[in-house]
């Protein structure tokens, strides 16, 4: 399912977020939503799937604006794994996978036969079956992580937003998660920060600085030294994986970032 936002603004407490941001996530495609911290990328994320009204411009789920469904009914559309999920509480993995099947449920909440089926093929896919009985808390980052994709696929949605789900990850953990990802066949829109992990697994891209979209496209055409250059203010070096053979980049600090830091030293 396509997802299409256009003409964004967002303003809170006075002060404007994200200015006239569009978002294009073809059916089937992994779209990352690149920017420096404060960019907007989480409050573009927060209008798709259904968490914030912009105050101007559309989210479409498809050919459907998202306002105009109920919460229920986007909830069957868009799977959501955020930056922090809260993990104080002590469910377990199955019962905290088992919320993903809320949207699909009767107004009584009870679990039917196809809901048990679909929260065990979650847990087998993303690997956590040997956790269903651990309290969420109890777990490492990855294996939280994990436990939260696993909830968003017994949600079965054509679509799935993820924001930042690599951080905190450490290097394996972030490598087997964007795999999985990538091998779901849903429409995926994820806000990153490792431009090398963007550029291995992200079909397309939009870039954001200071709240506008200053680009957008295939990776290959919009993510280059350049502009990395440009948005993050480093020097930036396209280098080709010797592992893989994927592009890649490398990075230093520019001449002028290190004049300031030496100054404030």
């Amino acid at each position: 399912m396509r997802v299409s936002a256009t003409g964004i603004d967002v303003a809170i407490a006075g002060r404007t977020i994200v200015a006239d941001a569009v978002l294009d996530a073809p059916s089937g495609a992994f779209v990352g939503l690149l920017g420096p911290n404060g960019s907007g990328k989480t409050t573009l994320l927060r209008t798709v799937y259904r968490a914030l009204r912009p105050a101007r411009g559309a989210v479409l789920l498809g050919h459907t604006d998202v306002w105009s469904l109920t919460a229920r009914q986007a909830a069957r559309r868009t799977a959501v794994v955020m930056q922090d999920d809260p993990t104080e509480f002590e469910f377990t993995v199955r019962e905290v996978v088992g919320l993903g099947r809320v949207p699909h449920q009767n107004l009584l909440g009870r679990a039917t036969g196809e809901d048990q089926r679909a929260v065990d093929a979650a847990l087998a896919r993303t690997g956590v079956e040997h956790l269903a009985e651990r309290p969420v808390s109890s777990l490492s980052g990855g294996e939280r992580q994990r436990v939260f994709l696993a909830r968003a696929l017994a949600q079965d949605t054509p679509i799935l937003v993820l924001d930042e789900p690599t951080n905190h990850l450490d290097v394996t953990a972030q490598l087997e998660l964007l795999e999985l990802v990538r091998g779901l066949g849903v429409t995926v829109v994820a806000a990153l920060h490792d431009l090398n992990l963007a550029a291995a697994y992200c079909d397309q891209i939009c870039v954001l600085r200071a709240g506008r979209l200053v680009a957008s496209g295939p990776v290959a055409d919009v993510l280059t030294a350049d502009l990395i250059a440009e948005v993050y203010g480093v020097r930036a070096a396209l280098v080709t994986n010797p592992l893989t053979g994927q592009r890649g980049f490398a990075f230093a600090p520019s001449p002028e970032s290190v004049t300031q830091m030496k100054e404030h030293v």
